[in-house]
């Protein structure tokens, strides 16, 4: 079964309403927010089994990358690891411009339409020398780290949810 993908806007499901917040944190600029994986790395391996470690771990590296790299620069990026009866979330949210989220839609539909083909044209255009950044991050924590990503927009602001069970 293909990971979950999408881009809209919806409320929260009563499944998400049920989520314990772990960690929240807001940074005022992406510089700031570029300093947060060592204690992400060493929180996760404390309160999650080490396979749930290893994907909080590489979806907070990923989901923060991306968040850093694609949002505009002075305005806040923030991180929340939840969890449920059932599920553990990493969620990244920040201000970014409509072509970075048309940009974000379709590579979420295509992971969603083909994960393995997705996976390995992004690791291939990774090691290329075309010039064209390759667009790993997300199709890693779908193919690796086999979690299930959902981003939500509300006008310039975007944020992506990776979420797997506990």
């Amino acid at each position: 079964m293909a990971p979950e993908t999408r881009l809209q806007r919806v409320e929260a499901t009563p499944a998400r309403r049920e989520a314990r917040t772990l960690v929240r944190v807001a940074w005022g600029n992406s510089e700031e927010a570029g300093y947060f994986h060592g204690f992400v790395s060493g929180y996760a391996k404390a309160v999650f089994t080490s396979s749930t470690a290893d994907r909080v771990i590489l979806a907070s590296q990923e989901l923060l990358e991306n968040a850093r790299h694609y949002s505009l620069m002075m305005k806040e990026i923030g991180y929340e690891l939840s969890v449920t009866a059932l599920e553990v979330c990493v969620t990244v949210q920040n201000a970014t411009i409509a072509s970075r989220l048309d940009m974000l839609r379709v590579h979420l539909r295509r992971i969603e339409q083909d994960p393995e083909r997705t996976y390995t044209t992004e690791i291939e255009r990774s090691m290329s020398a075309t010039g064209r950044r390759a667009m790993l991050g997300l199709v890693r924590i779908c193919h690796e780290g086999r979690m299930t990503i959902t981003a939500l927009s509300e006008g310039a602001n975007v944020a992506v949810t990776a979420s797997c069970r506990r």
